[in-house]
């Protein structure tokens, strides 16, 4: 039985794995590689659970459950519910199909209240179910404790009715694009408290009916926390450009005693009121501590802080440990004493700790569309754009990383441009004249960022930008060209984006085709219309050396731009390469005149890939193949569209969109040798490889590939490990 179960596997092979020097890989279903693991990066979990995108709020119960808020999760955990350690559920209908997750969540002993938003879908149920066309509510929706739906009379949202009602309640209804987000919210065991700065109010609320029963005026109304003890509420103000107070009120709007009086300094983001009645705040300040306060109904006073002053920049700089808080969002206090504190990372890290401060668990979520490389020097340390992690192959999936060092330096780089939003996108790491750099692409790939680490632990900084395409007057980073791109560099060290730092391009260029070779040259190539045709050019930007302050130089005056002969002769437009130096060697993938890209389909990496030999010197085509590919444009497309792919050894790994499929290929001759799929270890799950460079992989010294894939749905960057790649 064996034997024939052998015999048909080798005839199958023989059908399968050949590809000519224009061939097309026309192996349909894919069929796996038998000699792979799965395993993971940057969450907690592999599957079927996982750990939302960020946090923006967190409630605990006296039990322990934390509900834990943020604005978007791409698997729709937008208000996570967790306890002791592990995923316990997420409130329904909070994502897709105009919902949308919020700021603010809180708990009594039957409901939970998560501030959230619905946006218009212009259905004929406008008005009932959804907005009408330009306007978004902003409110609060009621779940049950495991979840569900709580609904209610004159409820609003998806599926509601006239005899049932909804699950939303509007407190603000905004035209589009104005914004009318909840900041707070507390619950005694009849009543909800909002805290509304829009309308700068504090809005309480019958739990049953979710009808209006009082207000009262408060400006600049943000985070709220409710004292059973003394049925009173602590309410951070939050004016623009000023420190934020902590006020105390009655629960009918009368002043209940003095403000906490907070230490110059102290950024306070979230507060808690503990069983005891001490009120905890936390700051995102430089000191990244949590400030207990007690006696506060009479005369509050700081009586102790918990965590290491200083946080994430404490000890060795960046690197994670039990009690370096880093940016707290939420805080809360259980019946037994145990702290909990939700923090930022780029990502959400959830922590429990002993009233002692001994860590009971943590469990986090760190990467959203982010792609991860290794150091080529030390290949047991991978590095994200944000994040560094420890690899331990020895040990089975799950357990053969640890998450290591944070990389952003909020105080001593207040421009980073991760801060501001840019990244989510792919790693590249270089050793360069012996120093470590981090190149960086956003998920479209429309610039190149360059990180230096500083030498002061685990912090990197900004180096270079490198952009290509025009930028608007009104985008930041300020003082850029706005009419071509442009390169800028650090050139005093100071993180600043001062107009004498940008060197402009001589003209914009358009493309989502580049590569970063191991020398540290950057490739391009991009079409421009000369004479009437559309001819490709390739510019690389050689390195041009290490400043003083420790920054690669790229400028676009030493930049090398000639026509890319090969590709206008056989009429291949790129949308990825791969140069790769060591063999001279480069790999193309795109469009041609026979596969054109017909609906625009912006996302896809083409359908033919190319790989051509000395390309420095006298450029031959090695192999040419076609590989599946469906426009996801079509109508019932099944989005069978290439995304990504890189080139490691003897190997090129080709990712797809929709369900993560790697299909790997043989760099010899292009013949396909099977493909990657997400494993039993990560619930045979994976979401859209998202990003434009969302697949990196390396051949260690053992032989063994490593090969990480963006896995957008459920926040981490999947790792296959090829054994026996042969």
């Amino acid at each position: 039985m064996r034997l024939i179960q052998l015999i048909t596997v080798i005839f199958v092979l023989s059908l399968t794995s050949v590809a000519s020097a224009s061939g097309t890989d026309r192996r349909t279903p894919s069929f796996p590689i038998a000699t792979y693991t799965t395993s993971w990066l940057g969450n907690t979990f592999g599957g079927p659970d996982w750990v939302q995108r960020y946090t923006d709020d967190l409630y605990v119960s006296p039990d322990g459950t934390c509900y834990m808020a943020t604005g978007w999760d791409e698997g729709g955990r937008e208000f996570g519910i967790y306890r002791n350690g592990k995923v316990i559920g997420k409130a329904a209908e909070t994502h897709g199909w105009g919902n949308g997750g919020g700021t603010a969540v809180t708990a009594n002993g039957k409901y939970i209240f998560v501030a959230s938003s619905v946006s218009p879908l212009g259905t004929d149920q406008s008005g009932e179910q959804w907005p009408p066309k330009g306007t978004f509510w902003f409110g609060v929706g009621r779940r049950k404790l495991n979840g569900d739906v709580a609904l209610f009379v004159g409820g609003k949202g998806h599926g509601a009715n006239a005899t049932a009602g909804g699950q939303f309640m509007i407190v603000n209804s905004c035209p589009q694009p104005e914004r009318g987000d909840i900041k707070g919210l507390a619950a005694s065991e009849t009543r909800l408290f909002v805290s509304n700065p829009k309308a700068a109010e504090i809005a309480v609320y019958d739990i049953e009916t979710m009808t209006k029963t009082a207000s009262w005026s408060l400006p600049n109304t943000g985070h709220i926390a409710y004292d059973p003890r003394t049925d009173t509420l602590w309410i951070m103000q939050e004016p623009d450009g000023a420190r934020a107070s902590i006020v105390h009120f009655t629960t009918n709007g009368k002043v209940a005693g003095p403000p906490l009086p907070i230490p110059a300094g102290v950024e306070p983001s979230a507060l808690c009121v503990a069983p005891d009645g001490r009120v905890i705040v936390a700051d995102k300040g430089r000191g990244q501590q949590l400030l207990i306060y007690s006696n506060v109904n009479v005369a509050p006073t700081l009586a102790t802080t918990f965590g290491d002053r200083g946080g994430i920049y404490s000890g060795t700089p960046g690197r994670v440990a039990p009690l370096k808080l880093s940016s707290p969002r939420g805080i809360g206090v259980d019946a037994a004493g145990n702290i909990y504190v939700a923090s930022y990372h780029r990502g959400a890290v959830l922590e429990s700790y002993t009233p002692a401060g001994k860590r009971n668990w943590e469990i986090h979520s760190l990467e959203f569309t982010e792609c991860a490389d290794i150091d080529p020097a030390s290949p047991n340390d991978v590095y994200t754009g944000d994040h560094h992690y420890r690899l331990y192959l020895a040990k089975p999936s799950g357990a053969d990383s640890t998450y290591l060092g944070y990389l952003v330096n909020k105080f001593a780089s207040p421009n980073d441009p991760r801060l501001a939003g840019w990244g989510g996108g792919t790693a590249f790491v270089r050793r360069l004249h012996g120093k470590l750099f981090l190149f960086t692409t956003n998920m479209n790939a429309g610039d190149i960022e360059i990180y230096r680490f500083t030498g002061n632990g685990e912090f990197t900084a900004p180096a270079s930008i490198i952009v290509s395409n025009a930028f608007p007057a009104t985008r930041p980073p300020a003082n850029h060209p706005t009419t071509t791109g442009w390169i800028w560099r650090d050139t005093n060290g100071d993180g600043s984006f001062d107009a004498s730092k940008f060197e402009a391009a001589p003209s914009t260029v358009a493309t989502t085709a580049f590569s970063i070779d191991s020398r540290g040259d950057i490739w391009q190539t991009y079409g421009r219309w000369v004479n009437g045709t559309l001819t490709q050019f390739v510019r690389r930007f050689p390195l041009q050396g290490i400043d003083k302050i420790g920054n690669p130089i790229y400028t676009f005056q030493s930049a090398i731009e000639q026509p890319a002969h090969p590709l206008n002769e056989t009429g291949l437009a790129p949308t990825r390469m791969q140069y790769v130096a060591e063999t001279d060697t480069m790999y193309f993938s795109g469009f041609d005149g026979e596969h054109k890209n017909e609906h625009r389909d912006w996302k896809t990496s083409g359908p033919v890939i190319a790989c051509y030999d000395h390309w420095t010197t006298s450029p031959s085509k090695r192999w040419q193949i076609v590989v599946p590919w469906e426009s996801v444009q079509v109508l019932d497309s099944k989005h069978i569209s290439p995304d990504a792919f890189s080139v490691a050894g003897n190997r090129l790994f080709n990712g797809y969109l929709k369900d993560g499929e790697i299909r790997v290929y043989n760099t010899a001759d292009g013949s396909y040798l099977g493909s990657l799929f997400p494993g039993p270890e990560v619930d045979k799950t994976s979401g859209w490889i998202d990003t434009m460079y969302g697949v990196r992989a390396n051949r260690l010294a053992s032989g063994e590939y490593l090969i990480f894939a963006e896995e957008v749905w459920h926040e981490k960057v999947l790792m296959y490990r090829l054994t026996s790649p042969d």
